[in-house]
């Protein structure tokens, strides 16, 4: 498979994806990316994973919207994602500046 072929059936599936779903991970990522500037980056991702969790609770509990396990695995993919950029970009950081 060429990188082309394999960037075609990435953007595909994100395309595919529902608009929920993409909100979720946009969410665990930029909770955790916000927080990171106050708190150390593992608490960061913890408590977006955190809230992702209590998202689908409030929804059950509340009856208000529809609690789905793929949401909260968006949320977190989400947060994790921001992990991995967040120590990619930091190795790469000291590796210049080393």
């Amino acid at each position: 498979m060429t990188p082309k072929q394999v960037i075609e059936k990435v953007v595909a599936f994100v395309e595919g994806l529902p608009f929920d779903k993409k909100l979720h991970y946009a969410a665990g990522l930029l909770i955790a990316g916000v927080l990171t500037n106050f708190l150390p980056v593992l608490i960061a991702v913890a408590i977006a994973v955190a809230v992702g969790i209590g998202k689908e609770v409030y929804d059950r509990v509340t009856k208000k919207g529809t609690p789905e396990f793929a949401d909260f695995l968006w949320t977190t993919a989400g947060a994790l994602t921001w992990l991995l950029l967040y120590y990619a970009v930091s190795g790469i950081v000291w590796a210049w500046i080393s």
